[in-house]
């Protein structure tokens, strides 16, 4: 009773400021009291982003404001730095939603084909990869080599013909993996295929084999599309990717 008189007292006294070592140190914890700020604007697209810029609505200064490309699928309108906490205000999070891939996993040849179609642009090697799949034979791969690269299948090159085939290998392709708006990166990818199990015919898989420079290139396509967009509207608000 007396130990629980004694911590009420010692929680009404005024936090003292002590100086140990040169460094300054409360005596109570202590919460700061801010300003209040509105909760930022969530936009999933690029366009959103620049439009809001171009309307201006809320009479922001933009001069006074900085877009950070945090990375290939988030992009934030911040302020400068104010305040005696020195922070700095989120106007606007732009945000990609793009579907996850399939990388590394093995499908079979109507769901690798449907997927290729749907998730990737009709650029690099994409059309060489679909004539491929959809002229494998019933069967097992042939595998003619030990060394985990080389690869073969049997393929249909005319009406009744059919023949031993190399697997493609590398194969660049475009899927889509940031901002619909911005250009999207080409890279190299791994085709690879396998037995199907109880199926006749073979899976198929794609691996990453650029070892993420895709990312920064994506960061980089993002900012070329927004100083391209800012000059159109005479935004002069700086890019830091």
């Amino acid at each position: 009773m007396i130990e629980a008189a004694i911590n009420k007292i010692l929680a009404l006294a005024q936090p003292e400021i002590l100086s140990v070592g040169g460094c300054n140190y409360s005596s109570k914890v202590m919460l700061p009291v801010k300003d209040p700020v509105p909760a930022p604007i969530v936009v999933g697209t690029l366009t959103g982003l620049i439009d809001y810029i171009k309307a201006n609505r809320d009479e922001i200064d933009f001069d006074k404001c900085i877009i950070h490309i945090e990375n290939y699928s988030g992009v934030t309108l911040i302020s400068k730095l104010r305040g005696n906490f020195v922070e700095r205000d989120t106007y606007v999070d732009v945000l990609d939603y793009h579907n996850e891939h399939n990388f590394g996993t093995y499908l079979d040849i109507e769901n690798f084909i449907v997927w290729l179609q749907a998730n990737f642009l009709d650029a690099g090697d994409r059309a060489k990869i679909l004539a491929f799949v959809g002229n494998i034979q019933d069967g097992q791969i042939a595998n003619f080599s030990d060394d985990g690269v080389t690869q073969s299948v049997n393929v249909k090159t005319g009406i009744t013909k059919v023949e031993v085939a190399p697997v493609p290998n590398p194969v660049s392709l475009t899927p889509y993996r940031t901002f619909i708006d911005a250009v999207q990166p080409a890279s190299d990818f791994v085709f690879r295929m396998r037995s199907g199990g109880g199926s006749d015919r073979p899976t198929v898989a794609l691996f990453e084999a650029d070892g993420g420079k895709w990312k920064s290139d994506a960061v980089q396509n993002i900012k070329t599309y927004l100083v391209d967009e800012l000059a159109r509207i005479q935004a002069d608000i700086p890019v830091i990717a």
